[in-house]
């Protein structure tokens, strides 16, 4: 593998975004409850900030079809399937919205992306499992 290729971003639809945060469904609804940063000269200055340590983020339909499906296992690829066989054209373009909703989840701390294993990772686990056929894989 080439040192470029060791470089490369990682493909956002290989990842698998595992939710990092609470959560209530309301009406049908996802509220996410992203905990505020809290800033101590803030806290001195404006006291009623001390009673709210979470931001409430409510969903749409379309945001509440995603966190559902954000399980660990599902690669953005797979939730994007979901949206498009739950809303069809009208979710279109797919990607760059799941992609955008995806990014600015894991920037706020709400969900961890993880990579997607390869097959190369795999095989010690499958070699000791399964003998030294691993390779015909």
């Amino acid at each position: 593998m080439s040192n470029q290729e060791n470089n490369a971003a990682p493909n956002l639809l290989k990842m698998r975004p595992l939710k990092n945060s609470e959560y209530e469904e309301i009406n049908g609804r996802i509220v996410l409850l992203v905990p505020r940063k809290q800033n101590p000269i803030l806290l001195r200055l404006i006291p009623s900030l001390k009673r709210r340590s979470h931001l409430k983020l409510h969903l749409d339909e379309i945001g509440t079809h995603a966190w559902k499906h954000i399980d660990g296992q599902n690669s953005v690829l797979d939730i994007a399937h979901h949206l498009k066989v739950k809303f069809g054209e009208a979710i279109e373009p797919v990607y760059p919205r799941l992609g955008m909703f995806i990014n600015q989840m894991a920037r706020q701390g709400v969900v961890l992306l993880r990579e997607e294993e390869s097959l190369e990772e795999i095989k010690p686990e499958i070699k000791t499992c399964c003998g030294d056929d691993h390779d015909k894989i």
